[in-house]
């Protein structure tokens, strides 16, 4: 029977445990230790990312009226100007083993399909694995990318149903394609299997049906769940089994289909039963009909269907593995449970280190200590809450502060005071999400919680962003947002686009192809003063959905140019220029 993993003796066995390296790079010390906090670790920005911090605050602002807005922008402009930078984390040599790894194109650095490691394998040997999956049989090369032809469908479909009155103009909006990209395919490797094979995921996000398909799941997702045989998490499984009673002739037995949702190819699928519960690969049976047939019925489910098999793992001494649960019967029948992890598991969390917000840091140990106490009776819970503290204590979180955490009295387990999450954002009247700064953070935060605007805090710097690199990366000229064009006089044109900016130079181009001078700010200054565009290519800035933000990205390119003093020609802008706010202008500026 598998036991709970055992306590990691020390941080040295922690690295050896959560880097694995698959691949023909010898990885130093320094290189360890960085793979080693994680690829959700946060480094600690070396500027103030002041554009970041307008364009998140300014839409908002602009709902309030100007007294109160120009009150915000002067406290918030004086927070930020004594805003001190912090000491980077990693050090110097930690970060130039990021720049090392980051280097190495012959390698990948992906986080495993279980267990929270990180891995490093082979370029070579992963895209091989990556094609034999594409080889198997479940895909098909297409000859051209349809994701322009499904969005241009999706569009009409969304469109009829607008006109219908079927949807709402807001909800057109919100749904309606642009610039649509293909998903991207990647896998994550699963360590813990023979030969290390990938687990095939597709990246949606940015794809033609992404928007439609996240409207779609959150009026779906109350009805997921309905069917008696459902099981949403652990605690739903175990107020299940409180009460149930086995007999001595019953077997505790768990069900697991292979690969289920990427072993079955669209066109064998049946349109689902009414009665049918939602598609799961793991299932929990009190089987009462004997141990010969209950081999017959697993041969029974493997001959359904040639590409559906089933595994089957029965008890063992009294015990049985069920999600993350333990459960063992009594000698009355009934049924004990304890935590359960699983061998590929590394006692990893976030590192103490992680220049995150401290409640989220609390929130780890909240989290698993809400999980000992909802899982595991009062035989095992001293035994766990011992095993948090210790792998917490290895992840940098310091005694004191695990005590404080673990104490009902400050953080009690109904989970009061856990940052809010993606949902409540969504919910939230009057908002704003900024990237923590540390003490500066906690200024603004005040500033605004003043007038009922409620600030989340984000962790852009992640290591996973400058190292992972499983995803193919996509061309920056090709989202929306803010791009200007230079003029041989020294101006330059500042615009927007809602598609990418290739599409949008074409247009541009049209349009002094066919005289229609007025459609284009650019185009008629190039022919009244007989100038031609410098041979420069076009410059893309940050990308927005967000009309208010690009108003913003307008002002942040502006201010980058270079001054009159430095330039040849004095430098203006063509297109219409929106002034920043009095309080932004210091900051703009000072780059």
């Amino acid at each position: 029977m598998p036991t709970p993993c055992r306590h990691l003796q020390s941080k040295e066995s922690l690295t050896k445990h959560t880097v694995v390296n698959m691949s023909k790079r010898s990885l130093s010390s320094s290189e360890e230790k960085v793979l080693a906090l994680g690829l959700n670790f946060k480094l600690i920005p070396r500027s103030l990312p002041k554009e970041e911090i307008i364009q998140a605050t300014e839409p908002t602002l602009r709902r309030l009226d100007k007294t109160t807005a120009d009150e915000i922008l002067v406290d918030i402009s004086q927070a930020l100007r004594k805003h001190k930078n912090h000491k980077p984390k990693p050090n110097r040599e930690d970060r130039s083993a990021i720049k090392s790894l980051c280097q190495d194109k012959s390698i990948h650095i992906l986080l495993a399909d279980k267990g929270n490691a990180t891995v490093v394998m082979d370029r070579v040997e992963y895209d091989q694995k990556i094609m034999d999956i594409l080889n198997s049989g479940s895909y098909r090369e297409l000859r051209i990318d349809p994701t322009v032809a499904i969005e241009r469908k999706l569009q009409q479909k969304l469109l009829s149903l607008h006109r219908s009155g079927n949807i709402t103009e807001q909800l057109y909006r919100q749904l309606r394609p642009s610039n649509s990209r293909c998903p991207r395919f990647f896998g994550q490797p699963k360590i813990h299997k023979k030969e290390t094979p990938l687990r095939p995921i597709v990246a949606s996000r940015g794809g033609p049906t992404n928007n439609t398909a996240r409207h779609l799941a959150k009026i779906l997702r109350p009805l997921v769940g309905n069917s008696q045989h459902h099981i949403k998490n652990s605690d739903e499984f175990l107020s299940i089994i409180q009460d149930l009673r086995l007999k001595p002739g019953d077997i505790m037995v768990s069900f697991d289909v292979v690969s289920l949702l990427t072993s079955v190819h669209p066109t064998q699928a049946l349109p689902p039963p009414q009665d049918l519960a939602p598609p799961v690969d793991d299932t929990f049976v009190i089987w009462e009909h004997g141990q010969d047939n209950l081999q017959l019925f697993l041969d029974h489910l493997n001959g359904l269907h040639s590409n559906i098999q089933f595994t089957m793992e029965q008890e063992r001494n009294g015990s049985i593995l069920f999600l993350d649960v333990e459960v063992s019967r009594r000698e009355d029948g009934s049924l004990a449970q304890r935590v359960y992890r699983k061998p590929t598991h590394t006692d990893r969390y976030l590192n103490s280190a992680s220049f995150h917000h401290p409640k989220i840091n609390s929130s780890v140990n909240r989290a698993l200590i809400r999980r000992a106490y909802n899982i595991g009776d009062q035989k095992h819970l001293h035994k766990e809450i011992h095993h948090i503290s210790t792998a917490l204590q290895r992840n940098g979180y310091q005694p004191k502060q695990i005590k404080t955490d673990q104490d009902p009295r400050s953080n009690p387990l109904s989970g009061r005071g856990v940052p809010y999450t993606q949902s409540q954002l969504d919910k939230a009247p009057s908002s704003v999400t900024l990237p923590y700064l540390g003490h500066t953070s906690y200024y603004i935060q005040r500033i605004l919680s003043k007038h009922n605007i409620k600030v989340f805090h984000t962790a852009p710097l992640k290591i996973h962003g400058m190292l992972a690199s499983r995803k193919d990366r996509q061309d920056p000229h090709r989202r929306p947002g803010v791009y200007k064009i230079p003029c041989q006089c020294g101006k330059v044109y500042i615009g927007e686009t809602g598609r990418g900016l290739p599409t949008r130079i074409k247009e541009h181009k049209a349009h002094g192809r066919k005289g229609d001078y007025e459609k284009s700010v650019i185009i008629k200054h190039s022919h009244a003063e007989d100038h031609t565009i410098t041979g420069k290519k076009p410059n893309s800035s940050l990308a927005s959905n967000n009309g208010t933000q690009d108003e913003l990205e307008k002002w942040v390119s502006y201010t980058r140019q270079p001054s009159p003093a430095t330039a040849h020609h004095q430098l203006t802008c063509i297109s219409t220029q929106v002034d920043p706010p009095a309080a932004y202008s210091f900051h703009l500026t000072t780059q």
